[in-house]
């Protein structure tokens, strides 16, 4: 239980310094992390069927980190652009 929680705690670590650094490779890492934890989420979600609050909630993370990534990459392209 411990060690799930110290690794829970590296994990959004990961995220939070990641946005507030805008390091490309910590936020892309934690969005494909989190979207096998999505992938997973679902298949309990199937498997229980009581498990779809935390299923969406888990989709809506991940799709918002999907979106930094996104965004950081159009960033550096036109930043790229900019002094080429």
């Amino acid at each position: 239980m411990v060690v799930s929680a110290v690794i829970a705690i590296l994990f959004q670590l990961m995220a939070i310094l990641g946005a507030l650094r805008e390091h490309l490779c910590l936020v892309a890492t934690y969005a494909v992390l989190n979207l096998l934890g999505t992938v997973a989420s679902f298949a309990e979600a199937l498997r229980t069927r009581v498990m779809w609050g935390e299923f969406a909630w888990s989709a809506l993370v991940t799709l918002l980190a999907i979106a930094f990534v996104r965004d950081l990459v159009l960033i550096r392209r036109q930043a790229s652009h900019q002094y080429a």
